[in-house]
Formats: C-alpha cells, sequence, structure tokens
C-alpha cells in the first residue's frame, strides 16, 4: 500500500471528525436559540394576555347596608370545677388500681412544722 493514500485517509477522517464535532455544536446551538425564542414568544404572549385581562377590570365603589349579624360562642371555663375529698380518693384507687400509695395517702406536712415540734 501507498503510504500516502493511508495518511490522506487517516487527515480525511480527522477532518471529517472535526468536521462534525463543529457541525454538531452548531446544531445544538442553533436548537437551543430555538427553544430560547420559542420561551420568549410565549413570556411576551402571556404578558400580553394578562395586560388584556387586568385592562378589562372595572373598579365599582359599592356601599353594601345590611343588618349585622352576631355570633356569641361561649367557651366553658373548668377552674370551678372540683371533685369532693371522697370523689377523689374513688378516683386515684381507679386509677393505681387499688394499690396503697408508700405513704398511706398521707401528705406529708410543711417543712418547717416538724423542726417546730
Amino acid at each position: 500500500m501507498n503510504p500516502y493514500i493511508i495518511i490522506a485517509a487517516i487527515l480525511a477522517a480527522v477532518g471529517s471528525y472535526f468536521w462534525g464535532r463543529s457541525d454538531g455544536a452548531e446544531l445544538a446551538d442553533a436548537a437551543q436559540l430555538r427553544e430560547e425564542r420559542i420561551a420568549e414568544k410565549a413570556r411576551e404572549a402571556a404578558q400580553q394576555g394578562a395586560a388584556s385581562e387586568i385592562a378589562k377590570l372595572e373598579i365599582k365603589n359599592v356601599t353594601i347596608k345590611q343588618r349585622v349579624e352576631r355570633e356569641t360562642r361561649e367557651v366553658p371555663v373548668y377552674r370551678n370545677c372540683r371533685h369532693s375529698p371522697d370523689g377523689l380518693r374513688a378516683i386515684n384507687a381507679a386509677l393505681t388500681n387499688g394499690a396503697e400509695s408508700p405513704g398511706g395517702g398521707e401528705l406529708p406536712g410543711e417543712p418547717g412544722a416538724a423542726a417546730g415540734r
């Protein structure tokens, strides 16, 4: 084989590779430019549509005369709801399942009361 033919084939392959790369880049740039133009046209159409709809709005000042309706809500307050001592013992027994407390149910005295005896 002739070495010039091999070199020419290699140069043709390399040249076509670079030509294809540049052509592909140009195609990608053209596609991106086309998408940007479409997006710009859509944005402009949306702005024009919104502007025309806003222009159609009419401002009206209207006085409304009617009877005022008021609704009163009553919220229950449970601070005055208290159990009797027997009722409280029954509730505590139910909560503890009848078990006795360690102190026999008696509250300790005041801290200064034991020292004063």
